[in-house]
């Protein structure tokens, strides 16, 4: 009977042992317990999967890629993901709401650069020479949370002595191409773009710079971070920033490529925080209420 006892209450520690061990919770970043990482660009999802899968094959970091439709600030700060991808003036955004969560892991680097540009466009041969020329006409700007389509263009208006909300007869807002396609067809006299869909659109043939051209340009603006919750594991964190250093040379150019389906060179993970914060504090100026008066002007429409 003792012996009978005994194998039953090995058995028994077994179990528990067993049982243990399986609601353990398995290490963030692994197959059981992956990464949490969300964006809220639904199209961008497979642009930047052969990334995140090129990661889990070389270096054994496992994701969970989602779109958020809703307000990926708001998840990210409640911690419902670790990692996001944001534009600059959304980074701003995400450190008012939640600065103690946020790490910058890596930036895109395009032709050699880190940086990008804004600018507002015009149809040539209108007498439009300065952005006060502008006054009492029409113009369309990006999503308000788009730093090189709205926060940029805003801004410039601004320093030149203009405010959008009174000075324009109309605002429209659209995204980059819609917001060129207006231009093109008259519907608005200029237009808030960044540089890059500009250009693409030059390429593909929607905009003929023959008769439009950039009537200002802004100050280099640094790329879109990926960033992280700062409070994850320094190994995993470690770990990751060599993945995106490296990982440019484990893809073919086809595969490496921005939310907007361009290719890029490779990763900065040495990103100059400084830059980003020297940029968002150019912007304090682009207060709540001037954003909330734009969008109502442009609501009249």
């Amino acid at each position: 009977m003792q012996l009978k006892q005994l194998f039953i209450n090995i058995a028994l520690s077994f179990l528990i042992y067993s049982s243990v061990i399986a609601n353990e919770v398995a290490p963030i970043g692994s197959a059981t317990n992956p990464l949490k990482m969300s964006i809220d660009r639904k199209q961008a999802i497979q642009y930047i999967k052969p990334l995140f899968e090129a990661i889990t094959n070389e270096f054994d970091i496992h994701f969970k890629l989602s779109y958020e439709k809703n307000d990926v600030i708001k998840a990210f700060c409640e911690q419902k993901i670790q990692m996001t991808l944001l534009g600059t003036s959304s980074y701003g955004e995400v450190r008012k709401r939640c600065r103690d969560l946020v790490q910058i892991i890596a930036v895109v680097v395009e032709k050699g650069s880190s940086s990008s540009y804004s600018g507002i466009f015009v149809r040539k041969g209108n007498h439009l020479n300065t952005l006060e020329d502008l006054t009492g006409k029409s113009i369309a700007f990006g999503n308000p949370y788009s730093t090189s389509s709205f926060t940029f263009p805003v801004f410039m208006l601004i320093e030149a002595g203009i405010n959008p909300a009174k000075d324009f007869d109309r605002i429209f807002i659209y995204n980059h191409f819609a917001s060129i396609k207006a231009l093109k067809t008259g519907k608005v006299i200029a237009v808030g773009s960044s540089f890059d869909a500009w250009l693409k659109a030059v390429r593909e043939g929607r905009i003929d710079p023959l008769y439009f051209k950039p009537l200002a340009k802004s100050i280099p603006i640094p790329n879109a971070p990926f960033i992280l919750n700062k409070n994850l594991p320094k190994t995993l964190k470690a770990k990751l920033r060599n993945a995106f250093h490296v990982i440019h040379t484990k893809l073919s150019s086809d595969e490496l490529l921005n939310i907007r389906g361009k290719k890029i060179d490779r990763y900065d993970v040495d990103v100059d925080k400084q830059h980003y914060i020297s940029t968002l504090k150019t912007l304090e100026v682009i207060t709540n209420e001037i954003k909330k008066s734009i969008l109502e002007k442009a609501n009249q429409h």
